[in-house]
């Protein structure tokens, strides 16, 4: 489908600058004073220890790329902008429980699929979700979201130990990324000595 082939080159262009971007918004704020780390037990979570300080990223990103996309859609009826500019300043401002959920479901699965939305909602949250999208009459999204859950819940045990493959292989890169062996320099005394 030419499509989907198109919204897949402009997800991966899209999470390409958003990657970029957040390393520099990190870089800025650490050279500004601050001292923020990525949390490696959760994706998208950066930590100031010192200044005590926990920024969701997937949280920002989530509702910035919204608020772009709501903009950027071309319509015809200014109503229907209105009304997308209501509702993600609703959810900006954190004023109404059901417009973030709703938003937060979304963006989950627009920044990183359902995978995404899986590994940072629990399962109370999916189907309050759920439920939301039905009571607002989002039926085909209803009906995509509860197969994805049938196919999490299918696969759930062979989820379970990747994700432990993925803590252990994290412990691995991090004791990795410390070491102090300079590979230039050992490849040197071996090579060019």
């Amino acid at each position: 489908c030419i499509s989907s082939d198109i919204e897949k080159t402009i997800i991966d262009e899209v999470r390409g600058s958003i990657e970029r971007i957040i390393h520099q918004s990190i870089l800025s704020l650490n050279n500004s004073g601050f001292n923020f780390e990525a949390d490696r037990t959760q994706v998208g979570i950066w930590i100031d220890k010192q200044k005590n300080i926990e920024l969701n990223i997937q949280t920002i990103v989530s509702v910035s790329c919204q608020e772009v996309a709501a903009h950027s859609v071309l319509l015809e009826d200014n109503e229907q902008i209105d009304i997308e500019n209501s509702f993600y300043k609703m959810v900006e401002e954190g004023v109404d429980e059901k417009a973030c959920m709703l938003a937060s479901l979304e963006g989950d699965i627009a920044n990183g699929g359902f995978e995404q939305l899986f590994l940072n909602k629990d399962c109370e949250f999916i189907n309050s979700a759920l439920n939301l999208l039905k009571a607002i009459g989002a039926t085909e999204k209803h009906r995509l979201t509860e197969e994805a859950v049938q196919v999490h819940q299918k696969y759930s045990e062979t989820l379970a130990r990747y994700n432990e493959f993925q803590k252990k292989i994290l412990r691995i890169e991090d004791a990795f990324h410390c070491s102090e062996e300079n590979i230039p320099v050992l490849y040197h005394k071996k090579y060019n000595a």
